[in-house]
């Protein structure tokens, strides 16, 4: 028991020690220079206050808040007109797009008639593929008579070809 009450007492007395210590050394070091720092601060308000002008008076405060007053007054009329001008912008557009829009629905074609209208291209494009088969075969009918008479008078297959 003896030893722990021996430790407790040597670190009481680090404790004082250490206090102690902070305590020299913030009145030796710490208090004449924050003397010294608050006589330069001190000294420096003193020269601004010299400096600084004196207060406006009533007429002057109440001049410059009425040449304020104005000043918004004209930029909210500014600000106004700009969102008035661009409103009617946006409406023009709008109207433009309900134009577009209604000359769209009044060109669309109905399902039915596109329908009919491709069924009878389809008719058409078979019709004209089988006109192409027939100008063909015409085609090739024609060849081979031209071959034939061309072999009757005496030409020969490699004489035809160059």
């Amino acid at each position: 028991m003896i030893i722990k009450d021996l430790h407790i007492l040597i670190l009481i007395g680090i404790i004082i020690v250490v206090a102690g210590g902070a305590v020299w050394g913030t009145i030796k070091f710490a208090i004449p220079n924050l003397k010294e720092g608050l006589g330069k601060i001190n000294k420096r308000q003193i020269g601004l206050e010299h400096k600084v002008e004196k207060a406006v008076s009533q007429v002057d405060f109440q001049k410059e808040i009425t040449r304020l007053d104005d000043q918004l007054v004209a930029h909210q009329g500014v600000c106004q007109s700009m969102l008035i001008g661009r409103i009617d912008e946006v409406r023009h557009d709008l109207k433009g797009m309900d134009r577009l829009r209604e000359r769209a629905r009044l060109e669309t074609v109905s399902r039915g008639d596109f329908e009919d209208y491709k069924d009878a291209i389809k008719k058409d494009v078979n019709l004209l593929a089988k006109k192409m088969d027939a100008g063909q075969t015409l085609l090739t009918r024609l060849d081979e008579r031209v071959l034939m008479l061309l072999k009757k008078n005496g030409f020969s297959a490699a004489q035809l070809k160059t």
